[in-house]
């Protein structure tokens, strides 16, 4: 595994809870479409984070389990080793937005603001058994097909084609992490936040709340921003219980 991931940047692994895993993410994507709300982009992003816009209509306390299950955490140890921070998630295509849907390469550097480039994204395959096929790119052009109950891993920094161009008819819940070795940057001007915000409006990356899934922090990342509701305001000063 240590050494297809070193040669290749991605692997496909089985795991026992990934079947059940997929049968969540189904029900989960099934609420979102029965709110109404599945025009509006934001409502497919940050879907592990309870603070989010998105958890109006999730349940991101399980989505939030499925992040940092042990059986995935260990995993992604052997990889990346043991100290590791959550920051993302999202599910693709986003009906609301056509750039996941394009057959073009990409890569996800771009979701990563860290002080140095580094970090691991994870893609669960849900709402079809078809298999799909992850196009990528490092020294060559090459292809890994998996399907729903394995999960596929790859560096944030791999170019590749999204599997959401396939017609498989299916989904992904894309996971993104990186070593708590790394400093991950709340500044504004920061190149990343810049292009993040200008692409995705409606996500605060500079204010998106840390996991600390494993290990220890080495970077003295902040872990406090983002994790906390806002207070409530009376609108008017007649509107106040006291008058």
């Amino acid at each position: 595994m240590i050494e297809d991931y070193r040669r290749d940047g991605c692997i496909v692994t089985g795991i026992a809870e990934a079947d059940a895993w997929s049968s969540l993410l189904e029900q989960q994507r099934a609420a979102i479409s029965a709110s109404g709300t599945s025009n509006r982009p934001w409502v497919f992003w940050e879907l592990h984070n309870p603070w989010s816009r998105a958890a109006v209509n999730v349940d991101s306390w399980q989505l939030l389990d499925v992040c940092q299950a042990p059986v995935l955490i260990e995993v992604l140890s052997l990889l990346m080793g043991d100290d590791i921070v959550l920051f993302d998630s999202q599910i693709v295509p986003n009906p609301a937005l056509t750039e996941f849907d394009e057959p073009r390469w990409r890569n996800d550097d771009q979701f990563f603001p860290l002080d140095r480039p580094n970090g691991l994204v994870v893609r669960l395959p849900f709402g079809s058994d078809a298999p799909r096929t992850f196009e990528y790119r490092r020294h060559e052009s090459a292809g890994i097909e998996y399907c729903r109950g394995q999960v596929l891993i790859h560096a944030a920094n791999l170019d590749y084609r999204s599997p959401a161009a396939n017609d498989s008819g299916g989904f992904e819940y894309v996971v993104r992490y990186f070593p708590a070795q790394r400093l991950y940057e709340r500044d504004p001007l920061h190149p990343k936040h810049v292009q993040l915000t200008e692409r995705y409006p409606w996500v605060n990356y500079m204010k998106m709340p840390l996991w600390l899934v494993n290990g220890e922090d080495k970077a003295g990342n902040d872990f406090v921003t983002g994790f906390h509701t806002r207070t409530g305001r009376w609108t008017t000063a007649s509107a106040r219980p006291d008058g």
